[in-house]
């Protein structure tokens, strides 16, 4: 055999999936699953956590729980239901997909990369796991240049795009975060009254990166900036500068911050959107949550969220010629 894996795209819509085991791999693969309008099932005695659109079934696996699905994955810690599962489908002619075992998959479980109005899927010949990573953002990078209105770069580590809406011409995007860990440098104003020094704490954060200390499960390409507190009435408002993490064991020179679930409207900060808008384009400073709060997410029937969760601005892909990112996107908690 080539090893040569033929792209193929089908439609989801409607028809059932069953994912066996309900871990990180899993739950993730059965969220993309759901956003391409599957019927997911997850059958597992416990479930990472509890996802919109996601059927748990609160047990294990056994015989005759592929009964009428279009396809199955496979993603149990314990090898031997993996292989149950891969034996029961064969038998019933369900495409199956094993995390733990390529040669027993009839299909393999693609990056996806999406934006423009097209959709592409990726995979990798199972030897190195970080190229195709990094080619599949490459890829989402690419689509996100197409100006679609609806246009999607990617997607995060910790996020799933719920829903797309177009409001005033452009597009801005319902998406739900898992708990997620923020490696960087955080720092708060002096008092009640004032602003953080955010020259200092960038200064700070640019050192702690120069200091070649070994940070985990960095994702790349991506950095952020965080406003606490600025939703609420709590006091000192903070900043923080960083980047999303795995792990929470990092290098002393770093703060780390935890987040918890929570669902944001994302909306593309650019000169395009402060036009449809009727604003003045934002060129620094506090971030522009206004955009959202008093106008995008009444419009599209939302409210803002829970007020101790943070305004996030997110960016990716720095361009040193430029000396700026390409994309910058602004998160506000919303219910």
């Amino acid at each position: 055999m080539s090893g040569k894996r033929f792209p193929l795209f089908v439609s989801l819509e409607g028809r059932r999936a069953v994912v066996i085991g309900g871990g990180t791999v899993g739950l993730r693969r059965a969220k993309v699953l759901r956003d391409f309008g599957a019927d997911v099932a997850v059958i597992s005695p416990r479930l990472a956590e509890e996802t919109p659109g996601v059927r748990h079934i609160s047990r294990p696996y056994r015989p005759g729980d592929l009964e009428g699905a279009y396809l199955a994955l496979a993603a149990a810690d314990d090898p031997a239901v993996n292989a149950a599962a891969g034996e029961e489908a064969r038998s019933l002619g369900v495409l199956f997909n094993r995390s733990d075992c390529p040669a027993e998959c009839d299909f393999f479980f693609p990056a996806i990369c999406e934006g423009g109005g097209m959709t592409a899927g990726l995979v990798g010949d199972g030897n190195d796991h970080k190229k195709t990573a990094r080619t599949a953002r490459e890829i989402r990078a690419v689509l996100g240049q197409k100006g679609h209105e609806m246009e999607i770069t990617t997607r995060h580590p910790q996020e799933t795009i719920i829903k797309t809406y177009v409001c005033k011409g452009i597009g801005v995007e319902l998406v739900e975060w898992t708990q997620s860990l923020w490696c960087g440098k955080i720092g708060y104003a002096a008092d009640n009254a004032g602003e953080p020094d955010v020259e200092k704490l960038m200064s700070d954060f640019l050192s702690a990166q120069a200091s070649e200390a070994a940070v985990t499960g960095r994702e790349e390409g991506w950095d952020v900036c965080i406003s606490l507190n600025y939703l609420s009435g709590e006091r000192p408002s903070g900043v923080m500068f960083g980047f999303l993490v795995g792990s929470a064991d990092q290098p002393d020179v770093f703060d780390v911050l935890k987040l918890p679930p929570a669902h944001y409207m994302r909306l593309k900060i650019c000169e395009e959107t402060a036009k449809a808008l009727g604003r003045e384009p934002w060129t620094g400073g506090v971030p522009p949550y206004e955009w959202i709060t008093e106008e995008i997410a009444p419009e599209c029937g939302l409210r803002c969220g829970e007020d101790t969760l943070p305004v996030i601005e997110y960016y990716g892909y720095y361009d040193p010629e430029k000396n700026q990112h390409r994309f910058c996107y602004l998160y506000v908690p919303v219910q």
